[in-house]
């Protein structure tokens, strides 16, 4: 859980989202990008512009919900390098744990700022940054909010208990399938993924 009061200025919204699979990074893995508003967030652009031209600097990366909150999960970046910034990025757990599990799954996640197009296709040459999420950023009792988050979103389409829950376990192994697969080098360019 996250403790104290967040911080709403350093919310930063998502616009658009996808993914992309590169033979070269992650092990072939699609990675979630988030297509960022930085309007209100200058110091977070000027950092993706830094990250073109440095090496890759050091971010530190928290998970968490709000015990007042807990229709978001939230992922809070703090960099370290090569320019000090934090920022939050809220998702809704009523139709985001994909991007979640994602970011999860693949270890990691392309933030594209907006200006660098509002569909992740149009950003694919453009300024982006990859972050990436080790191991240790864990988000505890992923699975058990992820199955509860779906659950929530299917009741009511009058399904039985158990077709509920087989459709809830066929989501979720879907999921992971998505995340998990591979482009290998024979498979050529980057591939951008819905």
């Amino acid at each position: 859980m996250l403790k104290g009061k967040l911080d709403s200025k350093r919310f930063v919204p998502i616009v658009s989202d996808g993914g992309i699979g590169h033979p070269d990074i992650a092990d072939g893995r699609i990675i979630p990008v988030l297509v960022i508003d930085c309007v209100n967030h200058p110091q977070l652009y000027d950092l993706i512009l830094i990250h073109e031209h440095t090496p890759p600097g050091d971010v530190i990366i928290k998970w968490g919900r709000n015990l007042f909150h807990k229709k978001h999960a939230y992922l809070t970046l703090e960099f370290q390098q090569p320019v000090k910034n934090s920022i939050t990025i809220c998702f809704a757990l009523s139709n985001q744990t994909i991007l979640v599990d994602g970011i999860i799954r693949s270890r990691g996640v392309y933030l594209q700022p907006l200006q660098s197009g509002c569909k992740v296709s149009d950003g694919l040459q453009k300024p982006k940054i990859l972050i990436e999420v080790p191991p240790s950023a864990t988000f505890p009792s992923w699975d058990k909010l992820h199955r509860a988050a779906l659950l929530k979103r299917y009741a009511g389409t009058g399904l039985s208990n158990a077709q509920l829950k087989e459709l809830v376990e066929q989501r979720m192994q879907h999921s992971a399938e998505l995340w998990m697969a591979r482009r290998s080098k024979m498979q050529g360019e980057p591939q951008q993924e819905a």
